[in-house]
């Protein structure tokens, strides 16, 4: 009670209605903020020794609602309220409003925001290829059919960390992965286990998931006997090999593609053999 009373008397000493802070600030601001259209913009921070912290009257939470005479409680970004605070020549008349469950309510949206981002960084979020059209989309680490060499070596150019990997075609339906481990890159045979139909790396069962798509985002994580955790996906170099089909069980980001031209690619012994037997 006591500091509502002192806030509605600084308030009337400045001439201001209760909740309302009209102040003129010397440039540099020294002054952060954030928002939403929806919800509003908020001060963030008061740098020490700026003009915003000279004023004595300027706090983190509170709502701007006016930038020299122009309301401001419209604008469309964070970008455009700096553009009209920067455009201001001398001081910058600004107003705010106290709003505790306004900010609350920004400051709860950013704490969900981040950790949906830190969900989406741990599962590995599936990038598309980006020209690839809605009628033809694919994961950005899955490539046409290459050999396990060309597989190692895009896989090292784009960066020796471990954990750096990529999906590659090795035949109709048939399909491997380079990860770099320890330095090197490794190669490692992708099937379905016909009793499961979850996907095997190497012949092990990693994870439960029938989908490739949804195996890939497990294994960013820490997955039990798995040794090393996926980190950097490796796009189809310019020129180099798409896929020619989306991926049986991919995911429901693998849409269908555009025909290959009707024709369909012709297998070894080993790949026909191995299709028999995925298909039992």
């Amino acid at each position: 009670e006591e500091e509502e009373e002192e806030e509605v008397a600084s308030s009337a000493v400045h001439n201001d209605p209760p909740g309302i802070v009209n102040v003129s600030v010397t440039p540099p601001l020294g002054l952060k903020f954030d928002g939403t259209p929806e919800i509003g913009f908020f001060v963030t921070t008061v740098k020490e020794g700026g003009g915003a912290e000279a004023t004595g009257r300027i706090e983190v939470g509170m709502r701007f609602t006016e930038v020299n005479g122009t309301d401001v409680t419209n604008v469309k970004s964070r970008q455009e309220l700096t553009g009209m605070i920067k455009s201001s020549t001398g001081d910058c008349q600004l107003q705010f409003v106290v709003d505790a469950a306004g900010f609350e309510a920004w400051r709860k949206t950013m704490i969900a925001k981040k950790q949906q981002a830190g969900r989406n960084t741990r599962q590995g979020s599936v990038a598309l290829h980006p020209k690839e059209s809605s009628e033809g989309r694919y994961p950005v680490w899955l490539h046409g059919k290459i050999s396990k060499d060309q597989a190692g070596k895009l896989a090292m150019k784009t960066s020796n960390k471990d954990g750096t990997y990529l999906v590659w075609e090795r035949g109709q339906g048939l399909y491997g992965m380079t990860i770099v481990f320890k330095g090197k890159p490794t190669h490692h045979e992708l099937l379905k286990d016909p009793s499961t139909s979850f996907w095997k790396i190497g012949g092990i069962t990693y994870t439960q998931h029938t989908q490739l798509g949804d195996m890939i985002k497990a294994l960013h994580g820490n997955i039990k006997k798995f040794p090393v955790r996926l980190k950097v996906a490796v796009p189809v170099p310019p020129g180099g090999k798409p896929p020619s089909g989306p991926i049986p069980g991919g995911g429901n980001v693998i849409q269908e593609a555009p025909p290959n031209n009707g024709k369909k690619p012709k297998l070894s012994k080993r790949e026909k053999k191995e299709l028999e037997a995925k298909a039992k």
